[in-house]
C-alpha cells in the first residue's frame, strides 16, 4: 500500500478537505483527506488513514472527465469493508454510475494517481500480479513464439480469456478484445 507521504506528494502537498471518516471497519481514530481541483469534470483523490499508527487504508483516484474511478484498499482490511458496505446495504460505487476498478498493485496505483492528478493519458488496464515459476514461465514463453505473439501479448489473451470464459482452445479475437478498453 503507498504511504502517506507517497500520496501527499503525488497531490503536491495541497489538501481540500479533511474530516473523520464515517464508518467503523477501518478503526477509530480514522481521517480522510482529500484534494479536489474544483471542476466536476477535473479530478480528486482521497486517502483514508490512522492518524496514530499512519496505517493506510484505502486510496482513490477520480478522473471525472472520462468516467473512471480507482481504487486500492489495503488487503488486511478489505474483507471488513466489504462486510461493511454489506451489513450498510449499501452499493459500492465510486459516484453516480460510475464503479469503482480496483486496483491489485502499488505500481498502478502511483502510476494512474499521478498521471490523472497531472492531467496525462494513462492506461485503464489494470496490471495483475502473477506469482509463476520457471517452468511456467517457460511453458508461456514457447507457446507465445508458436503464436508469434509476445510473453505479454500470450498472458494478456490468457487473462481475458479467463475474464471472458473463452475455452482455452479457441483462438481469442485480438481486435474484439482491444475493443474492451
Amino acid at each position: 500500500m503507498i504511504t502517506f507521504k507517497d500520496w501527499l506528494e503525488a497531490v503536491d502537498y495541497r489538501i481540500t478537505e479533511a474530516g473523520g471518516y464515517g464508518w467503523g471497519c477501518y478503526g477509530e481514530h480514522v481521517q480522510t483527506f482529500t484534494y479536489w481541483d474544483g471542476s466536476h469534470t477535473g479530478v480528486s483523490t482521497d486517502i483514508i488513514i490512522d492518524l496514530k499508527t499512519q496505517v493506510v487504508y484505502e486510496v482513490t483516484a477520480h478522473d471525472f472527465a472520462m468516467s473512471k474511478s480507482y481504487r486500492m484498499i489495503n488487503p488486511k482490511y478489505r474483507a471488513g469493508y466489504q462486510a461493511e458496505v454489506k451489513a450498510r446495504e449499501q452499493d459500492d460505487w465510486a459516484y453516480d454510475d460510475v464503479a469503482y476498478v480496483d486496483l491489485e498493485t502499488d505500481e498502478d496505483l502511483k502510476d494512474k494517481l499521478t498521471k490523472i492528478l497531472k492531467y496525462e493519458i494513462y492506461d485503464t488496464r489494470i496490471e495483475v500480479p502473477l506469482d509463476l515459476n520457471r517452468d511456467q514461465i517457460y511453458q508461456m514463453m514457447e507457446q507465445a513464439h508458436k503464436k508469434d505473439m509476445t510473453l505479454n501479448q500470450y498472458v494478456e489473451d490468457l487473462l481475458r480469456q479467463v475474464i471472458d470464459g473463452v475455452k482455452p482452445n479457441e483462438k481469442p479475437d485480438r481486435k474484439k478484445s482491444k475493443k474492451k478498453n
